[in-house]
């Protein structure tokens, strides 16, 4: 029988690659169990967390469909309310939706993409809006606009590549009086300026800057 690196090499001695290596490195086969038993837990940890990840989505899914599957014409509002709570509605939901609410697909599609309200994709961090109503038009919007899309290095309805920051555009916020307005993250500011909206641009992103 011939020997390898002081290594038994028959086959009767050494089973395989791996119990070859852990021989020449002084393991014992125990070891090399236990190793890799270590791994095998390992991953299936890691398998079980994204298995309950995917359950509670479907529990939440369900809870919302049950909330809203009595309701005449249902699907606007639970669409509306997964948004709410998640900042859009995940393209994957579509066919659990559709089952719930005993729609095609076609039909869950239809909605989503009809509404430029729902949203399919995470939401940026920060929100922008900008007034394109005529109030705020005659007050400077459309500079101000040119301004915000140069800043962000985006056109309206688009997202940084670093997922920061969305810019979009809204026709009143109601805030006519005090042209041209604006909205960060849901606050309502107005009478904007450019000099104005790059201080609270450094304030949304955490630089230095302010209001003028």
């Amino acid at each position: 029988m011939s020997r390898r690196g002081g290594v038994p090499a028959g086959t009767d001695e050494v089973a395989d690659a791996g119990e070859l290596n852990s021989v020449r490195h002084g393991l014992t086969k125990n070891d090399h169990d236990k190793g890799y038993n270590r791994r095998v837990t390992s991953f299936n940890n890691g398998t079980v967390a994204m298995s309950q990840a995917s359950t509670q989505a479907d529990a939440n899914l369900a809870h919302l469909v049950q909330r809203h599957r009595e309701r005449p014409g249902a699907l606007l509002p639970l669409l509306l309310d997964i948004q709410a709570q998640l900042g859009y509605v995940p393209p994957d939901w579509v066919a659990n939706i559709a089952d719930g609410l005993n729609l095609s697909r076609a039909e869950v599609h239809g909605v989503i993409s009809f509404y430029h309200h729902i949203k399919t994709t995470p939401p940026a961090r920060h929100h922008v809006q900008i007034c394109r109503a005529e109030a705020c038009q005659s007050m400077g919007a459309r500079q101000l606009e040119a301004f915000a899309r140069a800043q962000l290095g985006i056109d309206f309805d688009q997202m940084t590549a670093d997922g920061e920051v969305e810019l979009e555009p809204v026709y009143c916020l109601g805030n006519c009086a005090c042209a041209p307005s604006v909205t960060i993250d849901g606050v309502l500011h107005g009478r904007v300026s450019e000099k104005k909206l790059s201080g609270l641009f450094d304030q949304m992103t955490g630089a230095a800057g302010g209001e003028s």
